[in-house]
């Protein structure tokens, strides 16, 4: 199973280039889901990962050095609702169509959920559920 992986802090705020990307965190530093990512490999010029610079010199990134501040660090948390989104098609109606057949048709194939994300389309099954049990009672 591949993790995504993130841009390490002390990398990030060094601008190495080509950028370095670690699946690894801190869970000391991480508050909530938002994670601290920190490369376990030596840096260049140095004898200590990222990871010990982040903690001994940087006293857990409370004490950067002034000079490297202007590289702002976010520590957001991951997206609500990861994945990429998906768009519904609709194709309007051409002139020569009936006008009995309501004007806009879908792209989609009957049966597959009118074109809607995987979350969307669970949803909206659960809710044709919930109404017609409420309709039986």
């Amino acid at each position: 199973l591949k993790r995504r992986q993130r841009s390490c802090k002390v990398c990030a705020v060094y601008k190495v280039q080509p950028r370095k990307y670690t699946k690894y965190f801190c869970p000391e530093c991480s508050t909530g889901n938002r994670r601290t990512y920190l490369c376990n490999v030596v840096r260049e010029g140095k004898e200590k990962t990222c990871f010990h610079i982040w903690h001994d010199e940087w006293s857990n990134g409370n004490a950067i050095p002034r000079r490297l501040q202007d590289h702002k660090i976010r520590n957001r948390p991951p997206a609500s609702r990861p994945g990429k989104k998906r768009r519904r098609r609709t194709v309007e109606g051409a002139a020569g169509e009936s006008e009995g057949s309501g004007g806009a048709t879908s792209d989609v194939a009957p049966g597959s959920d009118d074109g809607l994300a995987d979350d969307e389309a669970q949803e909206s099954t659960v809710e044709r559920r919930t109404q017609s049990s409420e309709t039986i009672l």
